[in-house]
């Protein structure tokens, strides 16, 4: 059981959604106005979708970083040609290519 009556109307509006205390109507009130507001609203959705953008950017970099190693790698191995290792691991035959320069300067 939580002793402090502030800290025990604040949960008690977490859980409810109805203050049990000045500040927690104090609080419900920003609350509410917030969410009302509509340039808060606004601002918060380009956040969102900025982030989600940011996300997926990040994602894709990840995955070409991926592909980029796995080429190198075929490459290494020396079993496939590039135009196979291309198509193997999605990259263009020219990044491929490029990558057979620096793979070949490395060894």
């Amino acid at each position: 059981m939580i002793e402090d009556k502030e800290l025990r109307a604040f949960f008690e509006l977490l859980i409810s959604n109805k203050p049990g205390s000045t500040f927690t109507s104090t609080l419900k009130e920003y609350v509410d106005d917030a969410k009302k507001n509509m340039q808060w609203r606004h601002q918060y959705m380009t956040y969102l979708r900025q982030r989600n953008y940011d996300l997926e950017e990040g994602r894709q970099e990840g995955r070409n970083e991926k592909a980029i190693e796995a080429a190198i790698n075929l490459l290494k191995l020396n079993k496939l040609s590039e135009k196979e290792i291309a198509q193997t691991i999605g990259l263009p035959l020219e990044e491929v290519l490029k990558l057979k320069e620096r793979v070949t300067v490395l060894v």
